[in-house]
């Protein structure tokens, strides 16, 4: 079997599976927990005959990453089978991020028995948080040639190739999120009259367009990431649904969930503006719709695999940071171009003491993660 080892859980739904033979796909290997934690995958690659096989896989992870490799190896028929534990030949790596293994085959021959010299396995995190090349080449043994692996024409190795576009979508949906949750507290909080304005409703429906809209996308272009496919394939149904069962899919779906509850309240909004921003219901409402879509995006991520303690740090920083942007986005694009210097007299210095304790909390919890996350200058 291939033994894959990780740092972190990893999900099997939506993952791929791929052995070539001389260039050509051959199967696609079943992946199976191996272990009680989810951490460790294994493969079983049926090896018809001698040559050179690559083995490739993309996994993704709990905190919502997705996660490849290759593995290259040779099958000789003279080689003398020689059963070896499941994790033979797999050390972990300097970084202790995830390491691979091929165990020889107890079965008849033909039997694998070396990896390609300088063809070790190649890495890609759609997030660029795992560096190329974090998997440790397979120790080789014997004197078996390799000559087959590397003669075989190249492979395109492309997962993730929404990559760049999915940091885009994400930050956008985040800014989104910020000015809707943002803004509402500010309405709430320092300026009921504020809500009365049409620009400051526009505004926040805005807000809630953007944060649904990058939900809905993020999802298709995880999955499309997963199937090697480019962002335009993030908009087919068969795409977005492809991880729905996983963690990632579960809480982005919940995020979705409490996004659409926000519709009626900024309804309600429309229709009795001042008295909602008033109402202890509405204002209970918002709440909990605004904790829970910001707490969201602390439930995936490395703070998330990294335990309790760095996810609550990531929702006090990001708690921090949504009420301090929200709020000065509302101020820009609402209060300030009214030019009523009365008006801003009374709402400016109660959100400047506001935003002071929200960038005191945020630069706390940024500490706390680097500690938590990243030790180290």
């Amino acid at each position: 079997p291939i033994l894959l080892h990780f740092d972190e859980p990893v999900e099997l739904r939506g993952a791929v599976t791929e052995l070539f033979v001389g260039g050509r796909r051959a199967s696609s290997p079943k992946p199976a927990h191996a272990s009680g934690d989810k951490r460790t995958v294994s493969a079983v690659p049926t090896v018809s005959h001698p040559g050179g096989y690559l083995f490739r896989w993309f996994f993704f992870g709990y905190d919502g990453h997705l996660m490849a490799g290759e593995l290259k190896f040779t099958v000789d028929p003279a080689a003398t089978p020689t059963p070896a534990p499941a994790e033979a030949g797999s050390p972990r790596t300097a970084a202790g991020r995830t390491s691979d293994g091929f165990a020889p085959s107890a079965s008849a021959l033909p039997t694998a028995t070396t990896a390609a010299p300088g063809a070790g396995p190649e890495a890609f995190d759609a997030a660029g948080d795992l560096p190329t090349g974090f998997l440790p080449p397979t120790a080789a043994s014997a004197d078996s040639s390799a000559a087959d692996v590397t003669a075989a024409p190249a492979l395109s190795f492309r997962p993730g190739q929404t990559a760049g576009v999915e940091t885009a979508v994400r930050l956008a949906g985040y800014v989104s999120l910020a000015v809707l949750v943002g803004g509402s507290f500010l309405l709430v909080g320092l300026w009921p009259q504020g809500a009365t304005l049409a620009r400051a409703r526009r505004l926040l429906w805005l807000g809630l367009a953007g944060a649904l809209g990058s939900t809905i996308l993020t999802l298709g272009l995880k999955g499309a990431s997963v199937k090697g496919l480019t962002a335009v394939s993030a908009f087919r149904p068969d795409v977005i649904s492809l991880l729905f069962g996983t963690h990632f899919a579960n809480v982005l779906l919940a995020r979705a969930a409490l996004l659409l509850v926000a519709v009626p309240m900024l309804a309600v909004l429309a229709r009795r503006p001042e008295r909602a921003v008033r109402s202890s219901t509405w204002q209970f409402t918002a709440s909990v719709v605004g904790a829970g879509t910001v707490a969201t995006h602390c439930l995936t991520g490395h703070a998330y695999a990294a335990g309790t303690g760095a996810t609550l740090a990531a929702l006090a920083h990001l708690t921090g940071a949504t009420v301090w942007l929200g709020g000065l986005v509302m101020l820009a694009v609402v209060l300030l171009p009214r030019g009523r210097w009365d008006e801003s007299r009374l709402v400016i210095p109660g959100f400047s003491a506001l935003a002071e304790k929200a960038v005191a909390v945020m630069a706390v919890a940024g500490v706390v993660l680097f500690i938590l996350l990243e030790p180290g200058w």
